[in-house]
């Protein structure tokens, strides 16, 4: 009966995806508009493993869904564009577009363990650990209220395992353990199809 669910959560997917696609076209006009007038300031922030270093964040008010509360809007952990204009644009419009929409109240979900619930080919109450789940062909239904996604899982020739992700960031695993990390604030909506885990990591 749980997958009656999908009836009415998957036009909610569809409604907010059409929203998020929105934001992240608006963000290709805004972002460069921002740098182009120096909208931004530097400040000292934290990487994901502590250390410290230059970011740089938005100055204007009505740009905080394109910003980054975590790694700023010019982060260099994954490439180095000599352009400033270039290295916003490609961390905040290509690999973390409308990043701050995970943090907005109604867009995004504080998650409570006690109101997840889900289904799949996963057993109840087992202590699930997602990079472990990366690992594997499964598929999920979980649910937080209105809130949910639908994760796929499968393996290819080779052994590579395809990830389709749709919907906000619930694992199984909020059901036993207390969120950390970057979803403390709130999970996000994702729309992800890619390779999960491959033979050669």
């Amino acid at each position: 009966m749980n997958l009656l669910r999908l009836v009415y959560l998957t036009p909610v997917w569809i409604a907010f995806l059409a929203f998020r696609t929105f934001m992240i076209l608006l963000g290709w006009l805004l972002v460069p508009l921002a740098v182009w007038a120096k909208a931004y300031k530097p400040y000292t922030g934290q990487d994901g493993v502590g250390n410290k270093r230059l970011q740089y964040r938005f100055t204007w008010w009505f740009m905080y869904p394109w910003d980054n509360n975590e790694d700023g809007i010019a982060d260099r952990t994954y490439f180095n564009h000599k352009s400033f204009m270039l290295q916003v644009i490609h961390w905040s419009c290509i690999r973390n577009p409308a990043n701050n929409l995970r943090y907005l109240p109604l867009l995004s979900v504080k998650i409570r363990k006690e109101k997840i619930g889900y289904i799949g080919s996963l057993p109840k109450n087992v202590p699930i650990q997602k990079y472990s789940l990366r690992q594997q062909p499964c598929w999920y239904l979980c649910w937080h209220g209105l809130y949910s996604c639908l994760r796929i899982q499968f393996k290819l020739p080779g052994g590579n395992i395809k990830r389709f992700w749709i919907g906000w960031k619930l694992y199984p695993e909020d059901s036993i353990y207390e969120v950390a990390g970057h979803r403390v604030n709130g999970a996000g909506f994702a729309t992800q199809f890619k390779t999960s885990w491959r033979v050669d990591q």
